[in-house]
């Protein structure tokens, strides 16, 4: 069990805070951020993300916001704990983000999608904050995963676990998956519905069903 975990209700949510600790680089890497770019992290949880991006990216400052006070405390707190300056959270709702229009550089949220009541308006507001040519993007598990690569999620998610059988493991894995992923094309829907029509689907990394959107303003 990770630290903070009993803040997430969501079996989906804690598959991915699992399976992303072992992926932030490659996720930091696909954001292609400039150094002094603002980054906001809509529907950041516990902040895990962001504090990796910061500490990748010294150059970047992140943002992340939460309407979950006990995250955004939790965040607050491990963000103190590591003594990270470029970083910084927030209370806020994402269909109405706190923040003026042209504000950030990049717009970010991972295994949040399945979560918003509307889509659509979540990832309008993440373009409305962008800057022009700013980019966008949604990380998420895909519902049409292979079952290799469910196999392989379940063992990235469960890697040293004495008490969790490799069947187990995929099985709660499936259920969570099945019940919240979310398809490339669902996803592209709904970010063309939101006003983007500059976008690219990016594997973030071989052998697991975790892609990410690219949406450029």
């Amino acid at each position: 069990m990770f630290a903070g975990e009993t803040l997430l209700s969501s079996p989906y949510k804690r598959l991915l805070i699992r399976a992303h600790a072992d992926l932030h680089a490659a996720i930091s890497r696909r954001i292609s951020s400039a150094d002094n770019a603002w980054i906001l992290d809509v529907a950041c949880g516990p902040g895990f993300l962001d504090l990796d991006i910061s500490a990748l990216n010294p150059g970047v400052f992140v943002t992340g916001v939460d309407e979950n006070a006990g995250h955004v405390r939790f965040a607050n707190r491990l963000k103190n704990q590591r003594k990270v300056a470029n970083c910084s959270f927030a209370r806020g709702n994402a269909s109405r983000l706190p923040f003026g229009a042209a504000s950030f550089e990049v717009t970010l949220s991972a295994s949040a999608v399945s979560f918003w009541p509307d889509p659509e308006r979540v990832i309008h507001e993440m373009r409305r904050v962008l800057v022009q040519d700013g980019v966008a993007c949604l990380v998420e598990v895909d519902a049409g995963y292979s079952e290799e690569e469910l196999k392989n999620l379940a063992a990235a998610t469960h890697p040293t676990s004495r008490s969790v059988s490799a069947h187990l493991a995929e099985r709660g894995v499936r259920k969570a998956v099945l019940e919240e992923a979310v398809s490339p094309p669902e996803l592209v829907g709904f970010a063309r519905s939101a006003g983007f029509e500059r976008l690219s689907i990016i594997k973030v990394r071989a052998g697991l069903p975790i892609f990410m959107l690219r949406l450029q303003k």
